[in-house]
């Protein structure tokens, strides 16, 4: 198995980038090889001067293909159940896209397991960071809370010194006043007589 490993290392950096047929001229053709298959395609014809082959000695060993160059068999992981199944000396995991606080469960029993992850180089610094994120977020939605709440009270008070405005407006209203400038009625009363 080492020596399998070791070669398919040697032709992993022998390997050169193989680019689709005219991959460079248009976007919407990906750069991920694909055979050409056009009747008159030089490519395919494998002609001096075009892009070049993949061919048999490009490949990995059969027995190391699709291993990590540790010789792990990567496995995507969403749940805690998956993370049960794995066997640790022989598998390594990739966690797929699950939300953050999933994501700190999976490394913290991964971790507890010692079992290889791969698409996360340093999952203690992750979990302390997402951790941090999280507790700012609670800060947050806390001082939202007891700020709404401040709001609600300055409202239900303003509505009830309003409401006690009304009253006394209409008290007032009921007993007639008069207004600085104009005469009351007893002296309207007096000049009619008058």
């Amino acid at each position: 198995m080492k020596l399998l490993l070791e070669l398919k290392k040697k032709i992993a950096k022998k390997r050169s980038n193989y680019v689709r047929s005219d991959a460079f001229k248009r976007k919407c053709i990906p750069l991920q090889w694909r055979a050409p298959r056009g009747g008159h395609s030089k490519i395919r014809k494998k002609r001096r001067g075009k892009v070049s082959h993949p061919g048999p000695g490009v490949a990995s060993p059969k027995a190391v293909r699709g291993l990590t160059m540790k010789g792990l068999k990567p496995v995507t992981v969403s749940t805690l159940k998956d993370l049960e199944k794995i066997n640790p000396k022989t598998e390594a995991i990739i966690i797929s896209k699950v939300g953050q606080k999933r994501r700190i469960e999976l490394l913290k029993q991964a971790i507890a397991k010692n079992i290889p992850i791969l698409n996360i180089r340093k999952p203690e610094e992750v979990i302390k960071k997402v951790e941090e994120t999280i507790k700012k977020k609670q800060e947050i939605k806390k001082k939202k809370t007891e700020t709404k709440k401040q709001k609600k009270e300055a409202a239900i008070q303003k509505a009830k010194e309003e409401e006690k405005k009304k009253t006394e407006t209409t008290e007032e209203q009921e007993k007639p006043e008069t207004a600085k400038g104009s005469k009351s009625e007893k002296i309207k009363t007096l000049e009619k007589r008058q």
